[in-house]
C-alpha cells in the first residue's frame, strides 16, 4: 500500500476517503533524481499545508520510504486543483 506524506502529515492514504489525490506518477531511477506529481482538490483537508520549495514530501510503500522530495512547482487549474510536482 503507497502513502504520502508532507512533513509527517498524510496527503494520501487509499484506506480513508479524504486523503485522496488524482493522476499520481512517480518515475524512480538508480543514479538519477526521482520526480513525482499528483492532482490534489482544493477540498482535501491538507491541501493548505502543502508549500512549495519548504517541507519534505515523502512517498511511502508498506510503511517504508521509497521517494523524498521538494514540492518545485504548484501551479492551479481552473478548478483551483493543484499540479504538484516534486523533485
Amino acid at each position: 500500500m503507497y502513502q504520502i506524506f508532507f512533513d509527517g502529515l498524510p496527503i494520501y492514504d487509499p484506506r480513508t476517503e479524504d486523503l485522496l489525490v488524482r493522476e499520481p506518477e512517480v518515475h524512480l531511477a538508480v543514479g538519477e533524481a526521482g520526480e513525482m506529481s499528483f492532482v490534489i482538490d482544493d477540498d482535501h483537508p491538507h491541501a493548505s499545508q502543502l508549500t512549495k520549495l519548504k517541507g519534505i514530501l515523502e512517498l511511502r510503500a508498506d510503511g517504508r520510504p521509497i521517494f523524498k522530495g521538494r514540492i518545485i512547482r504548484d501551479p492551479r487549474d481552473f478548478n483551483l486543483s493543484r499540479q504538484i510536482e516534486v523533485e
